[in-house]
């Protein structure tokens, strides 16, 4: 499962002006890596509430958190 703290840093580096200015695509890769950081703290989080908090490493929480669908979510 991946980090939304890496996935922010991510995003934050990309926009990191002092290194020099920050391009459109940096800009639109800044926002694809923040909104999939959002993405997995809400599979986190529903897979914590049916599953239970502490198992991370379970069959159970595993099968919650890769079945949920991009396309279906953002229909939401």
């Amino acid at each position: 499962m991946l980090d939304p703290g890496a996935l922010l840093a991510v995003a934050r580096l990309l926009l990191d002006e002092t290194n020099a200015p920050a391009t459109d695509a940096s800009i639109r890769r800044a926002i694809s890596s923040a909104y999939y950081a959002l993405f997995h703290v809400i599979l986190r989080a529903a897979a914590e509430r049916f599953a239970g908090a502490g198992h991370e490493t379970s069959a159970v929480f595993a099968l919650i958190y890769r079945n949920f669908d991009h396309r279906r979510m953002a229909d939401v």
